[in-house]
């Protein structure tokens, strides 16, 4: 396999990479809004009886179609690897979690592969989330395998933020605990929903640079009770 389409299907985000695999070059991406919640939804308003798993092969098909005109070639016959909600129940395929402990490197958690058909030319394979006794995650074990990492005995902890952001404790290759915090979500409802949301500017970051507000909301929230402190956001 030379190249292959890594499909990041996420809650709210649609993300479609043509993958070279000797080079780990992306040679070409797509992103956009058609997460598994909006797709579902169009799914359900436009004809909840017919085959959702058809439905959502069009839809992948028109991001691959959209992947095929960036980088200027046919993509028939390429392996996608799709990671994410797409194994959820609102997804194309409900698959099962892999329960905890798992491998970092992904060596016991298993996919569903799915064999190209007329209407779809691609092997489709759908990876399946991790559960743990009160906690569930679909697509960051995907980013724990990708990370590079060392079988230490000392105690590892690796964050990826996010809509759900997950906090995956490790020790020596083994990912034994995890847990969510709704940041992002948080985030988005206290920007737009809430009487905080006349006190925000958005979108304001320059990536190139630490911002001091963010390091004063991280030594503050730390020191201070959540509910209380997001309030300074108005009286400041």
């Amino acid at each position: 396999m030379k190249e292959f389409i890594s499909c990041d299907w996420g809650t709210s985000a649609f993300r479609i990479r043509l993958v070279e695999r000797e080079s780990n070059i992306i040679a070409a991406e797509v992103r956009t809004d058609s997460g598994i919640a909006s797709t579902y939804k169009l799914w359900q308003s436009n004809n909840p009886a017919a085959d959702k798993f058809s439905f959502y092969k069009r839809v992948l098909s028109g991001h691959i179609a959209m992947l095929e005109t960036q980088c200027d070639k046919a993509l028939d016959n390429i392996a996608i690897v799709i990671s994410g909600m797409a194994s959820s129940s609102i997804g194309m395929i409900e698959l099962p979690y892999k329960e905890i402990p798992f491998h970092i490197d992904g060596s016991d958690i298993s996919a569903r592969v799915i064999e190209d058909s007329d209407d779809f030319k691609h092997n489709m394979i759908i990876i399946p989330g991790v559960s743990s006794a009160n906690d569930v995650m679909r697509g960051e074990e995907t980013k724990l395998i990708g990370c590079d990492t060392e079988y230490n005995k000392d105690e590892q902890v690796f964050i990826f933020p996010g809509t759900h952001s997950k906090h995956i404790v490790g020790r020596n290759g083994i990912a034994t605990d995890f847990k969510t915090y709704m940041t992002g979500e948080l985030f988005d409802l206290l920007c737009n929903n809430s009487i905080l949301s006349a006190s925000v500017q958005k979108n304001n970051i320059d990536e190139n640079r630490i911002n001091p507000y963010f390091i004063n909301g991280v030594t503050e929230g730390s020191a201070s009770n959540f509910l209380n402190i997001i309030f300074h956001v108005r009286t400041n």
